[in-house]
């Protein structure tokens, strides 16, 4: 079983706090498992890394607590989180407005800010280029809701417009996107 890091666990968890009810939350969370529960509703470290079958069993008990469908509340995630995290890690790019070197550096971050599998960026020509997320194991279908959100998200957030990012050639470990944008910057396709 492969394991990624508390920092997405607490994307979840920091969600949960601004806008879900905690008592739904708390009462929903009783489907977890034991060692899951106690951990995830004590303290979470961003750096530590967790079983990604709990990020799979929380996305269930957050799925079963809001109110929003399963779709519009991952998006709600992925946007809330590409918010936080690109201010902290990646404000370089959104102050010179530059999505492609985002992305860029992304790929290279993502071994330590996510350590479940990896991402790969190519970019093909100014405002064109693929992702690939390649993953240990199989994701669930709110994973990669939240995943395709936060990449345009933080796309949005630096700069870019007319986003288009389109699935193509994916599996259960694997997910191939084209993506294509407007760029507003003056750097990396």
């Amino acid at each position: 079983m492969a394991d990624i890091r508390g920092l997405i666990l607490l994307s979840r968890l920091d969600y949960v706090e601004r806008h879900i009810d905690g008592a739904a939350f708390k009462s929903a969370a009783e489907a977890l498992p034991e060692a899951a529960r106690q951990v995830l509703l004590d303290q979470v470290f961003m750096v530590n890394d967790y079983p990604f079958e709990w990020l799979r069993a929380l996305d269930g008990v957050l799925t079963t607590a809001s109110e929003l469908d399963e779709t519009a509340l991952f998006e709600a995630v992925g946007r809330q989180f590409a918010a936080m995290l690109l201010d902290r890690y990646f404000f370089n790019y959104i102050e010179t407005r530059q999505p492609g070197r985002y992305l860029a550096q992304l790929q290279r971050h993502y071994p330590r800010l996510w350590g479940f599998g990896r991402m790969e960026f190519h970019s093909h020509s100014r405002g064109e280029g693929t992702i690939d997320l390649v993953y240990p194991e199989p994701v669930h279908a709110a994973h990669t809701i939240f995943m395709a959100t936060f990449l345009k998200e933080g796309m949005v957030i630096c700069g870019a417009s007319d986003i288009v990012l389109e699935p193509s050639d994916s599996s259960g470990e694997h997910r191939h996107y084209v993506v294509r944008w407007t760029d507003a910057g003056d750097g990396l396709h």
